[in-house]
């Protein structure tokens, strides 16, 4: 059995955590998730610190950079090794893969959650970071990154809207 490497976030974006009142995500375990094109106001979300995927738009199956800085206090806040890809489902979005973080010598890798015998391990990153990420093999379209940061007695929540291009 494959183990990946997240952070606790991962517990909290398969729980449905939201802090800007939107719609919770779904972690799916199920591999028939309907991903349609987004309104445009679901494209819209606040978010806590800034994350920034780059380049943007990105091909399915290549690699891209994810930054993450806060403005605020950085005492006691940990980023993760994971964060939520996520496609819009009918009504909300809804998690269907965990990117994990190129850390030391790793590779960086995707975890699908329609997979129920991945397991979940938990690590944290100081921040601010960037890290290499691999991108779903996905349909071209729209989709967003949830990423967390984590604390003590307090989560922050980001997004970043991607646009994943047609291969070749």
């Amino acid at each position: 059995m494959r183990v990946a490497c997240l952070v606790a976030a991962v517990v909290l974006f398969a729980a449905g955590c939201s802090s800007a009142g939107e719609p919770s995500i779904t972690a799916t375990t199920s591999p028939s998730v309907a991903c349609s094109e987004p309104p445009a106001e679901a494209l819209v979300a606040e978010s806590e610190f800034d994350v920034e995927l780059s380049p943007n738009p990105v091909e399915a199956g290549g690699e891209a950079t994810l930054s993450v800085d806060y403005d605020g206090p950085l005492v006691g806040f940990n980023g993760g090794v994971g964060a939520s890809w996520e496609c819009w489902s009918e009504d909300r979005w809804v998690a269907t893969h965990i990117l994990v973080r190129t850390i030391n010598d790793w590779e960086p890798s995707v975890i699908d959650l329609s997979d129920p015998r991945e397991e979940v391990i938990d690590i944290g990153l100081l921040i601010p970071n960037s890290y290499q990420v691999l991108i779903p093999e996905v349909p071209p379209g729209i989709y967003r990154i949830r990423d967390g940061l984590f604390g003590f007695e307090l989560s922050l929540t980001a997004y970043e809207i991607v646009e994943v291009l047609p291969t070749g």
